[in-house]
């Protein structure tokens, strides 16, 4: 579903510009600007071109002809920094270049000037411009639509340069943005990560208005199934949008963030209540795309409340009165009406609603919320109209999907909808196993312990909105008594002093039991968070031992793979799928040699591969029935690769050991292949396969050859970023050089050397 990753954007949008003075009014720009034409050439007048070129970019209501002043000033800058090898002023001036066209939409000329910036400010060693100059990227490339892992990319050379300048602002700017598009596409671990040392830069700063990151919190713990942690986050961010009088959208996000949590633990009343609080903000803002989300999910709630009348009442009426949803929102208004429709028993009215979501699921998707909603409102439409094909279609991309993103939330629903499908088909043994598991995920999701601890939380939130309006009457009060001191004769002033006296011993000494049993309930948390560690300790204990045990399996699987090719091969006469099927046993035995250097090893997330690749190369020795052997020369360095190069690197050096023993040394004759991994600096690599063979054939191209070998080395090569080469010099040359970064996710092992 749509979230508020545009509003997250203009936040960090609007405070990209680099700190610098500026005009305070128009009259002072104009003045500036007629000064101009009386100025030497000098870096003087660069900055006040840069400046005034600012001052037409950041004007409220800008016309396109103020835009094009804009970019003038900043391209009159350029020129001039440019005659006086001015390399600073060249920087700033293809900065500002970039912003320029980017409010011109001109993205593409936008771009290649921050590349410019970027090259210029790493080369002046300026680290708080070169970060400006990425984010500048980032934006451009924002608006061209470019894939959320780029976006990430850019984003983390811009913390590193923010990082350098020890900009903490600017850095957690960055954080939060890399917290939501890690979010959206599944890897919660990491945006949470990214947002809780977002927070801690904030915090650093004295930056107070929190609720952003608070709210982007709750959103992810959500989506992982942690509703406590959701809840807890989002009354936080409540109370930091309170404490700043935020009013903007921003509160209608928190609000309606905060409503799917109690929707999800059933608290339906709660629910309601701040849906109905966020409706309340979009429709003040009018805000067509957050009435849209907030509509979806108030649907949802009056379907989970059995009340399917009152839920198409309340969508017919909004898309009266907002005739837009259904142009920009058709998809998640579609899912909607097909639940509400089913609900009613209507599938004629459904069906319609139906074309536009299969229509929606027919290209991929970018917002994985949505894709799982079509997914389950088809699944649980046809299955009650009885089109079982259908809906056994649409449940297996749901199952998929749970897979892929591994929630909780999801993974409970596909257990529920497949025992639906069961028992429908009449598979009743199958359905009595997903009943169980979507039962034990449920109890998981929903134990009476979180319920508490929600509740608590409810409650002491409830609590300090209280204590603030006691406080405000107690004032209140205090300022009558006050009057009333003045108006009174001394003898009622004695009789008053004595009543006041008596009141601050009383809340003295209610204060002091306050105190005792907050102490008590420090104490007691405190105890809860030492059995939670120890528990969590436990089941990381667990987890290491199933992810063995997964290695072990996935590793026999692969052997039974290999046995069975083999048992086909005797049955096969064609020399060519004959050739086929022991290249594949070759392809599945490296892989499989991966997984069980993973179950033999402590180490879980790499692989030795001084290690493996000798065990490789023993296996292909091994395989190959020569009467004249081939030698084999092994340099490799101790390094441990995880397992996104380890497979890769040994299907390529699979199928250059095969070739090469294969055809590099015809007739029987001598020869020798020499294997080198070698750390060329930093993190860079080359892996390097050689023969004293006969060589390429004559007029070889790697490029245009079409063999499965080749491909398969140079599509391999390609997954880890590497560039490879194959050329013919006294035998076959095949060189692999490639980057590979230091690990930083949590629990996985850096590089070693």
């Amino acid at each position: 579903m749509l979230r508020y990753f545009c509003i997250l954007i203009l936040l960090l949008t609007c405070s990209i510009a680099i700190a610098q003075d500026r005009f305070t009014s128009e009259p002072e720009a104009e003045k500036a600007l007629s000064s101009l034409s009386g100025l030497a050439a000098s870096p003087k007048k660069t900055a006040l071109l840069l400046k005034l070129s600012d001052w037409y970019l950041l004007k409220g209501n800008r016309t396109p002809a103020e835009l094009e002043q804009s970019f003038r000033l900043a391209d009159e800058a350029m020129s001039l920094s440019a005659r006086l090898k001015d390399l600073r002023g060249q920087a700033s001036s293809y900065l500002q270049l970039s912003k320029t066209e980017e409010a011109r939409h001109q993205l593409e000329q936008g771009e290649q000037f921050a590349q410019k910036a970027v090259v210029l400010y790493a080369q002046l060693h300026l680290p708080d411009e070169l970060g400006e100059s990425y984010v500048s990227l980032w934006s451009i490339g924002t608006g061209k639509g470019i894939g959320y892992a780029e976006r990430i990319s850019i984003l983390k050379q811009a913390d590193s340069a923010f990082k350098k300048s020890d900009n903490k602002r600017r850095q957690a700017d960055c954080l939060i943005q890399m917290g939501e598009l890690s979010h959206l596409t599944g890897d919660w671990a990491v945006a949470l990560s990214y947002l809780e040392e977002c927070l801690q830069l904030y915090k650093a700063t004295s930056y107070i208005h929190l609720q952003a990151v608070y709210d982007l919190l709750g959103t992810v713990n959500f989506t992982k199934g942690d509703y406590k942690s959701s809840i807890e986050y989002e009354l936080l961010a409540i109370k930091s949008a309170e404490a700043t009088k935020d009013s903007s959208m921003m509160l209608c996000a928190i609000y309606n963030h905060i409503g799917q949590a109690y929707r999800h633990i059933k608290d339906l009343p709660k629910a309601k209540y701040y849906y109905e609080r966020s409706m309340a903000v979009a429709r003040r803002h009018n805000d067509v795309t957050n009435i849209a989300v907030v509509a979806i999910n108030y649907s949802d709630l009056l379907l989970k409340a059995e009340d399917g009348q009152a839920a198409l009442a309340f969508m017919s009426s909004l898309r009266k009165d907002y005739p837009a949803l259904d142009t920009l929102f058709g998809p998640y208004i579609a899912s909607v009406m097909i639940d509400i429709y089913a609900r009613l028993n209507m599938p004629e009215k459904a069906a319609t609603f139906c074309r536009i979501a299969e229509k929606e699921l027919a290209h991929p998707i970018d917002d994985l919320d949505l894709e799982a909603q079509l997914e389950q409102s088809l699944t649980l439409f046809y299955l009650k109209f009885r089109d079982y094909s259908k809906a056994a279609y649409y449940l297996a991309r749901y199952d998929s999907f749970g897979i892929k993103t591994k929630s909780k939330l999801h993974t409970s629903n596909i257990f529920l909808l497949k025992f639906r499908m069961d028992t429908a088909t009449k598979h009743y043994v199958s359905a009595i196993s997903h009943l169980q598991r979507y039962i034990e995920l449920r109890d998981s999701l929903f134990a009476e312990r979180k319920i508490k601890e929600i509740n608590q939380l409810s409650i002491l939130y409830e609590t300090e909105k209280k204590d603030k309006n006691i406080l405000a009457l107690e004032h209140q009060t205090d300022l009558q008594v006050s009057v009333i001191k003045q108006e009174k004769t001394v003898r009622n002033f004695s009789l008053a002093a004595a009543g006041l006296l008596i009141l601050v011993a009383f809340l003295f000494y209610k204060a002091y039991q306050s105190k005792q049993q907050i102490n008590k309930v420090l104490q007691a948390h405190q105890q809860e968070i030492h059995e939670k560690n120890a528990s969590l300790q436990r089941l990381v204990t667990e987890k290491e031992w199933l992810v063995k045990e997964i290695h072990h399996r996935v590793k026999n699987n692969l052997h039974m793979v290999v046995g069975l090719l083999a048992s086909q091969a005797e049955f096969i006469k064609g020399r060519e799928a004959l050739d086929a099927i022991n290249e594949s046993q070759h392809r599945i035995q490296a892989m499989s040699l991966i997984h069980q250097k993973l179950y033999q090893a402590d180490n879980l997330s790499s692989i030795d591969m001084p290690s493996y690749i000798h065990e490789l190369v023993e296996y292909l020795k091994t395989t190959f029935d020569r009467q004249t052997p081939i030698r084999f020369i092994l340099d490799i360095a101790r390094v441990s690769f995880p397992l996104s190069h380890s497979i890769p690197i040994g299907l390529i050096l699979n199928e250059a050991v095969t070739n090469a023993i294969k055809y590099a040394f015809p007739g029987g004759r001598e020869g020798a292949i020499t294997i080198r991994l070698t750390q060329t600096h930093d993190n860079h690599f080359t892996l390097s396969i050689h023969d004293n063979g006969i060589g390429l054939p004559p007029g070889f191209n790697a490029q245009s050859n079409n063999t499965l070998g080749t491909t398969l080395m140079e599509g391999l090569s390609g997954d880890i970023g590497a560039r490879f080469s194959m050329k013919s010099e006294q035998g076959t040359h095949i060189d692999i050089d490639f980057i590979l970064k230091p690990q930083a996710h949590p629990g996985e092992t850096p590089l070693s050397a």
